[in-house]
């Protein structure tokens, strides 16, 4: 009898000290939360400086440093990869690539790879912003780098020269893509050499002309590319070229339910 009131009174204990703990982990969450608000709302760092929580904290100080547009406030920040994204976000409102240069990458692999992300971002963004490839260079990863930083100028520019600077084969018919859409140009589908891409290509331009006369060379789209054009100008007989039954019989009873609206 004895061992089992020790027993109900040790659980009595364990489960007062744990409902203890709780309460105060609530306490200071509820605490943080309403220090990370009005460190936002008064743009003061002091504020901030209060919150116990370190992520929080560190997040409080890059929002004010932010609105404030205040690199001092970013050095702050401990956190290498949290650091960088400070830096990137003032950069990208000041089109500042100067500092993007001066976010400093850490020897740690983790931090150093998620920092180095924040970099390329922030080069990126500003590269695009401005239409400089110079920024573009500046990248580390060949996907932003190519696919992003160059993709992104060309097709702002409809600049074909600018994916032909594109080392990747898989990256520069991407850009070649992105600008046939742009120009509505079938010539510049014939330069991607993957099936899949080039037929993408061709489906692109004829749903965009609404020109069927394109879908037989979408041919691993043709269905798609039929049955677009057919729906937007209400013609059952562009139906009627779709090989894949059911796609075809969907095709003429959508057509025909907007034709009797």
């Amino acid at each position: 009898m004895k061992k089992l009131i020790l027993l109900v009174i040790l659980i009595f204990m364990v489960g007062s000290i744990v409902a203890y703990f709780q309460f105060f982990k609530n306490d200071i969450l509820e605490s943080d939360a309403s220090y990370y608000a009005s460190g936002l709302e008064k743009q003061d760092v002091g504020i901030c400086k209060k919150i116990k929580d370190s992520q929080l904290r560190e997040r409080c100080f890059l929002e004010v440093a932010k609105a404030e547009q205040n690199l001092d406030l970013c050095n702050l920040i401990k956190e290498s990869n949290v650091k960088g994204s400070c830096y990137r976000q003032i950069a990208i409102i000041k089109l500042d690539v100067s500092i993007c240069d001066s976010i400093d990458i850490p020897t740690d692999e983790q931090e150093k790879r998620k920092t180095q992300n924040e970099k390329d971002s922030c080069y990126r963004s500003i590269g695009v912003a401005k239409l400089d490839l110079s920024i573009c260079d500046k990248i580390f990863s060949e996907y932003d780098r190519e696919y992003g930083c160059y993709a992104d100028i060309a097709s702002a520019k409809l600049d074909l020269s600018i994916c032909d600077k594109i080392l990747s084969q898989q990256y520069k018919e991407s850009c070649y893509l992105r600008i046939a859409s742009g120009k509505s140009d079938i010539s510049i589908c014939d330069k991607i050499q993957n099936p899949t891409h080039k037929s993408a290509c061709y489906l692109d331009i004829a749903i965009a002309k609404k020109d069927s006369s394109l879908c037989e060379l979408a041919n691993l789209q043709r269905d798609i590319c039929y049955s677009n054009i057919a729906r937007q100008i209400l013609d059952s007989s562009l139906c009627d070229k779709i090989q894949d039954k059911y796609s075809r019989d969907s095709c003429r009873a959508d057509i025909d339910r907007q034709i009797k609206k």
